[in-house]
């Protein structure tokens, strides 16, 4: 293990002795913690095969979470795959601040998640909902059929009694809330914000190997905001407070925040854990 992470260093792979770790956990079918009682335990020639070809995988900056099939998320095992967004920590603040409000209420909760990705947003909000016995139904919508896919996946792996519906289709094309089982109490979204002239910048684990439609939020970072919110007053139930909450991207919260007083909402903002705001709630307040 010591000749791997050293090799990694040279490759400038970021956190050389944790990818070797969970690499050599992965082949070895073992948890990272299990190899430090197994240290003394040697690769025989099928394993060293194996661990050889993930480590020519990752010096290629193929994501870790690609190679080793999945990523935790909310304490929860997430499988991904190339072509879905990996699932970041960042995005739990955007569950964590859904799961509060869900708290407060007390009849049954309709849940609409934008661009679901591999699931984990609603997934996530399915499984807890239950665990607090707190009764919910959960949309998922996304452009992507693998995403579809995946999301499905996670759902019978994680949630397979829970209400929860996945959909194929562009947000840009629906045209009635109805035929999502709408209207909702919230609609929540991690939606593509990188504006396209900064593609370029990301790290190569990210912008040679994620999906761009999944990253790609148009010359400003801001499409997908402008049309999220603009439907959300009429995507949103009537009869009672309901809420949009948005993950957003670097210094786009003020422009977020405008569209959402644009449209009648009060709006809450949350730090991630570098200070940066991360979370947008909106408030739609009706008699």
């Amino acid at each position: 293990m010591e000749r791997t992470t050293t090799y990694f260093e040279q490759k400038g792979l970021p956190e050389p002795r944790i990818n070797c770790e969970w690499l050599l956990a992965h082949t070895l079918s073992l948890k990272r913690f299990d190899l430090y009682v197994n240290h003394d335990r040697p690769l025989n020639a099928t394993e060293l095969a194996v661990f050889k070809s993930l480590i020519q995988r990752r010096v290629k900056r193929e994501p870790l979470q690609y190679i080793v099939g999945s990523v935790e998320f909310m304490g929860l095992p997430f499988t991904v795959r190339t072509g879905v967004l990996i699932p970041r920590p960042e995005t739990e603040l955007l569950v964590e601040a859904a799961l509060s409000i869900c708290e407060s209420r007390s009849k049954p909760i309709k849940i609409l998640d934008i661009g679901i990705g591999s699931g984990c947003i609603g997934i996530s909000m399915a499984y807890y909902l239950r665990s607090k016995q707190i009764p919910a139904t959960i949309t998922g919508l996304d452009i992507s059929k693998e995403a579809v896919e995946l999301s499905r996946l996670n759902a019978e792996q994680i949630v397979s009694d829970c209400d929860v519906t996945l959909v194929e289709g562009d947000v840009n094309l629906v045209r009635s809330v109805s035929k999502l089982g709408g209207p909702f109490d919230l609609i929540l979204s991690n939606p593509p914000y990188i504006p396209t002239g900064e593609l370029g910048d990301l790290e190569p684990e990210v912008r040679s190997f994620e999906p761009v439609e999944a990253l790609d939020g148009g010359t400003t970072g801001l499409d997908f905001y402008k049309r999220i919110v603009s439907l959300a007053p009429e995507w949103l139930v009537e009869d009672r407070n309901s809420v949009v909450i948005l993950e957003s991207g670097y210094r786009q919260a003020p422009e977020i925040e405008s569209m959402l007083v644009e449209r009648g909402f009060a709006v809450k903002k949350i730090k991630d854990y570098n200070f940066v705001d991360r979370v947008i709630i909106g408030s739609l307040f009706r008699s």
